[in-house]
C-alpha cells in the first residue's frame, strides 16, 4: 500500500502566508474551521460555477466533517487556482503531477477591498468593540493590547479530520490513499465537529437514561471521550493459523491491539485498559484473567495512522476445545464487535471446519452483519478445481452458522507478504487473486472514509437499544408486587421472560428485532432484585426520541474560543477570566485553570477570588494551584494531557526595576521562553497557544513572537484584544490588571467602582439594542409563519399541499393514531457503486460516490426515510444510501430491494419484516419494477407476499422480463407465455400488466441467440421503458397530488373505524372482553362502518394486518368521532385542493 500525502511543503512560503491571511478573513468566529456558510461567502469571489465550488469542497472536506481546517482551506483554494486556469476538477488533480508549488493563489474579486475594510475596522475606536475609548474619556492612558495567536510549525500533512483523531482539529497525517470522493453537508450553525455534537448529546440525554436503567451492566459499558474518538478499527478473527495475526512479534495466545505509536513498543492489558486516552476501559469488567492475555503492540506505519487493528487469539477446535479458557472468550469478541468498524472471518482451504467455539464467536457478532467480511486466506496452496470444491465447501459450512437468508461477500486470495504461487493456482488464480486483494484493500481504504458515518450510526443504534432496555427494565418492575410474594413474582417474570418482551414489544409498539437476545437477558438478569429497579421516566424516553428526531446540538462560542475546545489557562489570578468563558459556555467542564499562587495566597490577595473559585468549581472547571508555566506539562494533573487552546493572560514575572530597564525585560522573557516550550508539548495538533500582551514601548521589547519561534511556533495572527468580547465578569479583572499591573495607577476604590458600573450598563445597553432588533425581527416572521393558507402566499403546489396538509389532515392523523396502524406520518423532507445483494439501496445523486448507513440515512431530516425507523435496528442496518453524481439521479431517486428469496432459502426468516418494507417504500414510490429472468420464472411463497403487498399501487407495477438475449424467439415467446401465466394467478386484476422484454444491462444484446429480430424488439422495448422513466419527473407532481389524497380518504377512513370502535365499548364493565370481541369480529365492524358513512368497501385497510395491530392497544383509550376534523378534510379534498390546482395549473411547464 502506498501512501501519496499532498504536504503544506507542496505550497511555497509566500503562498502559505496569504493563505493564511485569507483563512483568518474567512473564519469568521475565529474557531480555526471555516464552515459552510463562511465557505460559501468566501468561494463565491472566485467567480466559479456552483456545481465547481461543490466539487472543490467535496475533495477538500475528504472526511466529511462539516468544515475546512487551514490544511483543507490550502486544497481548496489550489483547486479553485487550477480550475480558473481552465482545468477540470477531479479527485486525483492534485495528484496529478501538477506543480504545485509555483501555483499561483486564485483571482478573489474584491477579496483585498474587504480585508483593508476589516483591518481599519479592528485597528479603529469605538465604543462597540473597545473598552479604551470609555477609559480615555476618563484621563486613563492606556495602551494597545493584543492577543498572540501561535500555532506549531509545519504539520505534518493537508487532510482533514478522521474520527480517531482530536475531534477538533484536523489529524497530523494522512495521505491520497484515504482520500475522498465524497462529502457531507452537515447543518452548522451550533456544532463544527459531527464527533462533538454526538459526545455531547450522549452525556446530555443518553447516558442519563442508560444510568438510570443499569444499560452498562445488561449490553455495553458507559461511553467516555476516548470512544468517541477512536480510531475506526477492523477485528480479524479465525482459527489457529488461518492467516489472521498481525503485530511485531507472534502473538496466538492473546488479543493484540495494533496501533500507530512513535516505536515498536508492547503495553501489558492491565496498563492500557486505565489510560483515559484508549478507547479499552470498558474491558476491565472482564477481569485480571483477560487482561493478562490482551495488550497493545505499537509501531511507526502510515496506516496505522488511520486504522486500529485487533488481532485476536486463533479459535479453538478439535481436543483444544476441552481446555476452558480463564476468561469469557465469546463475551470479549462480541464487545469488540460493538466497537470495531469491520469484522473479517479468515479461513484457509485446510480448516474450513467450524468448531463449537468459533460457532458461539459467530453468533456473539448477530447484530453486526453489515460489518462482517469472509476471508479465505492461502487459497493459492489450492489449484482451481479443488478452490472451486473449497469455496463450496466453505459456503456450505457457513450457510448453516450464519442465520441470514442473504449470501456473505467472501473475498479469496492469499493475503500476506509473499508472492502468489503461480505454480498451484495458474494464470487464471492469479487474476482473480489481485482483483480480490484490491477489492478487500478497497473495503479498508473506505473506513476512515465512513468513519464518520459509522459513528453516527452506531450511536442511533446504541441510542434505540437503551431506551429498549429503559423499557424492559420498567415493565419488570411494574410487574412487581407492592408487598407480598416479591421473590416468587420476580421468577416467574424469568421464567417468563420471552411473554414479558412480547408484551413491552406490544405496549410501545417497538420492533421485534431489535430486543435483546432473551437467554442473554435472562442469566444476567437473575443476578439482580427488580423491587430496585427505576420505573419508566417518560421525560428520559422523551429526550432520546427529541434527540433521535432532531439530532441537533448547540455549541457556544465566545471569540477564540468554544465549548468544544479543550481549554488551559495559565496564570490566571482572581480566576475572572476563567469564569468569564464557563459564563458564556453554561460549563466548565472543558477547562482547566490554573495558578501560580496557592488558594490560601489567592484568596488573600483578590477580595472576588473566593467566590469565583466557588461559581468556576459548580460550573465543573478543574481547578489547578500552584503550577508553574516552565514545567506545567510535568504537572501529575495535566502530564499526558493536550489541549486545544493554551491561554496565558498577561505574563509577567514580577517587579525587579523599571519596565523599561534591560534585566527586567529579560525576566520577563525567561518567564514566556518557558510558558511557551512547555505549552508546546501539550498541544494538539493544530491546537494554538495565547498570549495577550501589550504592544507599546517598552512591552514591544519583549519580542514574543521571537521567542515563540524558538519554541517551534508560529504566529498565527495578532489581533486587537476587545473587552466586550467576553462576558461582565471578566470586566472587574481586566481593569483591575489595567489599572494596576499596566498604567501603574493605583486607583481610588470609588473610582474602580464607577469605572465597572459604566462598563456593566454601556454593555447592557448595547445588548439590550441588539436583542430588541431581533426579537421585533423575530416576532414579524413567527406572526408571518402562523398566517392562514391562501394561494397568493403559496408559492408551488408542492407547498401548497403541505401546509394543508399540516393544518387539516395532520391532525387527524394524529387524534387517531393513523401513523401507528397505516403510514407514519410525512416529513419535510441492485444498482450503484458496488453489488449490494443483501439490502436496500437507495440510490441518489449526490457530488461525489459515498455510501451512508442506514440509521444516519433514518435521522437525516433532509432525506424522506425517517419513518423506516419502524422497523427497527434489525433493517436498518440492511439499508443504506449510495449517492452518486449522474444527470438520471438528479431527476430521479432508484430503490434496490434484496432479491426476493426462493426455494430453500424461505426457510431462513429475515430479521425484519421485509413485505412490510417493501410496501412502505412502494406507498412512496413512483413506478414500481418486478424483474424476471427466464431462466427464473417461478413466484415463491415470499415474492407472492410482496406481490400481494402492492395492494393499492397497480397503477405503479410494471414488469421487466431481463436477460431475453439469453434464449432465441422460440424459447423467448414461450418464456412471455410462463411469465403471464403466473403474474395472472398472483396480480388480482382484471387488466394484463405491461411486460417490457429486454437485455437491460450495459453489454450489447447478444444476436446469436435472439437475432436481429429479437435485436430490433428489444431495441423498442428498451426505448418504451426508458420512456416511462423519463415521464417520471414530468409527472411528479400529479402523483403527488394523487397519493396525498389516496392518503386523506385512507386517514379519514381510518378516523371512522377508530372511533367506530371506541363507541362499541363498554361504560363501565366488560372492557377487556368487548375489546377482544370487537378485534375477532373485525370484518363486520368493518361492514358497519362502511354502512354508517356510506364509505367504499375497497378502501378499507387489510383486515388481518389492522387486526394484528390493534391488539397492542387499549381501545377505550382511542378519541371519539369529531366531526369538525372530518369536515376539514371533505373541505379540503372538495375545494381547498382543486383551487390550489387552479390558480397553479401552468406549473408543470
Amino acid at each position: 500500500m502506498e501512501f501519496d500525502p499532498i504536504p503544506i511543503g507542496s505550497c511555497s512560503k509566500e503562498n502559505q502566508i496569504i493563505y493564511q491571511q485569507w483563512f483568518n478573513y474567512a473564519d469568521s468566529d475565529g474557531d480555526g474551521r471555516i464552515t459552510g456558510s463562511d465557505a460559501t461567502k468566501f468561494f463565491a469571489m472566485s467567480n466559479l460555477s456552483r456545481q465547481d465550488l461543490k466539487q472543490v469542497w467535496a475533495i477538500a472536506d475528504s472526511k466529511r466533517q462539516g468544515y475546512l481546517g487551514f490544511a483543507e482551506f490550502i486544497i481548496a483554494m489550489q483547486l479553485i487556482s487550477l480550475a480558473q486556469s481552465g482545468q477540470p476538477i477531479t479527485q486525483d488533480l492534485l495528484s496529478s503531477g501538477v506543480e504545485l508549488k509555483n501555483l499561483k493563489p486564485p483571482t478573489m474579486d474584491g477579496l483585498d477591498v474587504l480585508m483593508a475594510k476589516k483591518r481599519h475596522k479592528e485597528k479603529e475606536v469605538d465604543s462597540n468593540g473597545n473598552l479604551f475609548p470609555l477609559l480615555l474619556n476618563m484621563g486613563i492612558c492606556i495602551p494597545l493590547v493584543s492577543i498572540f495567536l501561535f500555532r506549531l510549525e509545519n504539520p505534518v500533512s493537508v487532510v482533514s479530520n478522521n474520527a480517531g483523531s482530536s475531534p477538533l482539529q484536523p489529524s497530523p497525517s494522512s495521505s491520497s490513499w484515504f482520500s475522498s470522493k465524497s462529502t457531507k453537508k452537515v447543518s452548522l450553525s451550533s456544532v463544527t465537529s459531527i464527533i462533538d455534537g454526538l459526545k455531547k448529546l450522549y452525556i446530555q440525554k443518553l447516558r442519563p437514561l442508560e444510568a438510570t436503567y443499569r444499560f452498562n451492566d445488561f449490553v455495553s459499558p458507559l461511553l467516555t471521550n476516548s470512544d468517541f474518538e477512536a480510531k475506526p478499527m477492523v477485528m480479524l478473527l479465525g482459527q489457529y493459523s488461518t492467516g489472521a495475526h498481525i503485530g511485531p512479534e507472534p502473538t496466538t495466545d492473546r488479543f493484540v491491539v495494533v496501533m500507530s505509536g512513535p516505536d515498536e513498543r508492547s503495553i501489558p492489558g492491565n496498563t492500557v485498559a486505565v489510560q483515559a486516552d484508549m478507547p479499552f476501559s470498558g474491558l476491565t469488567s472482564f477481569g485480571t484473567a483477560f487482561l493478562s492475555k490482551f495488550e497493545c503492540s505499537q509501531m511507526p506505519h502510515p496506516l496505522l495512522d488511520h486504522i486500529t487493528f485487533v488481532d485476536s487469539p486463533g479459535v479453538l477446535s478439535g481436543e483444544k476445545q476441552r481446555t476452558q479458557r480463564a476468561y469469557d472468550f465469546t463475551g470479549v469478541t462480541s464487545w469488540f464487535a460493538a466497537k470495531c468498524d469491520l469484522i473479517l472471518l479468515l479461513f484457509d482451504p485446510h480448516k474450513l471446519d467450524i468448531s463449537d467455539e468459533f460457532k458461539r464467536v459467530i453468533s456473539s457478532l448477530r447484530g453486526h452483519d453489515d460489518k462482517i467480511r469472509v476471508v479465505l486466506n492461502k487459497a493459492d496452496q489450492v489449484d482451481t478445481q479443488q478452490l472451486m470444491r473449497v469455496y463450496g465447501a466453505l459456503m456450505w459450512s457457513l450457510g448453516k452458522v450464519l442465520n441470514t437468508p442473504e449470501v456473505m461477500r467472501v473475498y479469496i486470495g492469499s493475503f500476506n507478504d509473499k508472492p502468489i504461487n503461480d505454480a498451484v493456482s495458474g494464470p487464471i488464480g492469479k487474476e482473480l487473486f489481485e482483483k480480490e486483494q484490491e477489492d478487500l484493500l478497497s473495503d479498508l481504504k473506505d473506513i476512515p472514509k465512513k468513519a464518520c458515518d459509522r459513528r453516527i450510526n452506531e450511536f442511533v443504534k446504541r441510542a434505540r437499544a437503551a431506551k429498549i432496555h429503559a423499557y424492559i427494565i420498567s415493565h419488570l418492575k411494574k410487574e412487581m408486587p407492592a408487598m407480598m410474594g416479591k421473590a416468587k413474582a420476580q421468577q416467574k417474570l424469568i421464567d417468563n421472560l420471552a411473554a414479558a418482551f412480547g408484551k413491552v414489544q406490544r405496549e410501545f409498539h417497538l420492533p421485534p428485532g431489535d430486543f435483546p437476545d432473551v437467554e442473554h437477558f435472562r442469566e444476567t438478569l437473575s443476578g439482580y432484585n427488580f423491587d430496585k429497579f427505576e420505573k419508566l421516566k417518560p421525560k428520559m424516553i422523551q429526550a432520546v426520541d427529541d434527540m433521535l428526531v432532531k439530532c441537533k446540538m448547540e455549541v457556544k462560542r465566545i471569540k477564540h474560543y468554544s465549548s468544544c475546545h479543550q481549554i488551559l489557562l495559565v496564570g490566571e489570578g482572581d480566576f475572572s477570566f476563567a469564569l468569564s468563558l464557563a459564563t458564556a459556555f453554561g460549563s466548565a467542564s472543558n477547562i482547566v485553570a490554573t495558578s501560580l499562587d496557592s488558594k490560601e495566597s489567592l484568596v488573600r490577595k483578590y477580595s472576588r477570588a473566593s467566590r469565583n473559585l466557588d461559581e468556576l468549581k459548580n460550573l465543573g472547571c478543574t481547578l489547578v494551584h500552584e503550577v508553574d508555566g516552565h514545567i506545567m506539562n510535568h504537572h501529575p494533573l495535566l502530564e499526558n494531557k493536550l489541549f486545544d487552546r493554551i491561554v496565558f493572560n498577561f505574563p509577567h514575572a514580577g517587579f525587579y526595576g523599571k519596565e523599561s530597564q534591560l534585566l527586567q525585560i529579560m525576566l520577563h522573557q525567561e518567564v514566556v521562553r518557558g510558558f511557551l516550550k512547555s505549552a508546546r508539548k501539550m498541544l494538539k495538533e493544530y491546537g494554538e497557544v495565547h498570549v495577550t500582551h501589550k504592544t507599546a514601548s517598552p512591552f514591544s521589547y519583549w519580542g514574543i513572537v521571537k521567542l515563540a519561534k524558538e519554541a517551534k511556533l508560529s504566529l498565527v495572527e495578532e489581533v486587537p484584544f476587545g473587552i466586550f468580547d467576553y462576558p461582565v465578569p471578566f470586566f472587574f479583572f481586566f481593569f483591575f490588571a489595567i489599572a494596576a499591573m499596566f498604567v501603574h495607577m493605583v486607583l481610588s476604590r470609588h473610582v474602580s467602582k464607577t469605572i465597572s458600573r459604566s462598563s456593566t450598563l454601556l454593555s447592557a445597553s448595547l445588548r439590550s439594542q441588539h436583542l430588541s432588533t431581533f426579537s421585533d425581527h423575530f416576532q414579524s416572521l413567527l406572526s408571518q409563519s402562523q398566517s392562514e393558507v391562501s394561494p397568493s402566499s403559496v408559492t408551488s403546489i408542492i407547498d401548497g399541499l403541505k401546509k394543508l396538509y399540516i393544518q387539516k389532515l395532520k391532525p387527524l392523523e394524529v387524534t387517531y393514531r393513523f401513523n401507528d396502524f397505516v403510514f407514519p406520518l410525512l416529513v419535510r423532507a441492485h444498482i450503484g457503486p458496488e453489488p449490494t445483494t443483501d439490502r436496500f439501496v437507495a440510490i441518489m445523486s449526490g457530488p461525489d460516490e459515498r455510501t451512508i448507513p442506514g440509521n444516519t440515512v433514518a435521522v437525516q431530516a433532509d432525506m424522506p426515510f425517517s419513518g423506516l425507523t419502524s422497523f427497527g435496528t434489525a433493517f436498518l442496518s440492511k439499508f443504506e444510501c449510495a449517492q452518486m453524481p449522474h444527470p438520471l439521479l438528479d431527476q430521479i431517486t432508484l430503490v434496490d430491494s434484496p432479491g426476493v428469496l426462493s426455494g430453500e432459502k424461505q426457510r431462513t426468516q429475515r430479521s425484519y419484516d421485509f413485505t412490510g418494507v417493501t410496501s412502505w417504500f412502494a406507498a412512496k414510490c413512483d413506478l414500481i419494477l418486478l424483474l424476471f429472468d427466464p431462466h427464473k420464472l417461478d413466484i415463491s411463497d415470499e415474492f407472492k407476499r410482496v406481490i400481494s403487498s402492492l395492494r393499492g399501487h397497480d397503477d405503479k407495477v410494471r414488469v421487466v422480463l431481463n436477460k431475453a438475449d439469453q434464449v432465441d424467439t422460440q424459447q423467448l415467446m414461450r418464456v412471455y407465455g410462463a411469465l403471464m401465466w403466473s403474474l395472472g394467478k398472483v396480480l388480482n386484476t382484471p387488466e394484463v400488466t405491461r411486460v417490457y422484454i429486454g437485455s437491460f444491462i450495459d453489454k450489447p444484446v447478444n444476436d446469436a441467440a435472439g437475432g436481429p429480430i429479437g435485436r430490433e424488439l428489444f431495441e423498442k422495448e428498451q426505448d418504451d421503458l426508458l420512456s416511462d422513466l423519463k415521464d417520471i419527473p414530468k409527472m411528479a407532481c400529479d402523483r403527488r397530488i394523487n397519493e396525498f389524497v389516496k392518503r386523506a380518504r385512507a386517514a379519514k377512513i381510518h378516523a371512522c373505524i377508530i372511533s367506530h370502535l371506541k363507541n362499541e365499548m363498554p361504560v363501565l364493565m366488560g372492557k377487556a372482553k368487548a375489546q377482544e370481541r370487537l378485534i375477532d369480529n373485525l370484518a363486520s365492524e368493518f361492514v358497519k362502518v362502511q354502512r354508517e358513512f356510506h364509505l367504499p368497501p375497497g378502501d378499507f385497510p387489510d383486515i388481518e394486518h389492522f387486526r394484528e395491530i390493534l391488539s397492542g392497544f387499549n381501545i377505550d383509550n382511542f378519541e371519539r368521532l369529531k366531526p369538525k376534523m372530518i369536515q376539514a378534510v371533505d373541505d379540503m379534498l372538495a375545494y381547498d385542493i382543486p383551487n390550489l390546482l387552479k390558480n397553479f395549473k401552468n406549473t408543470y411547464d
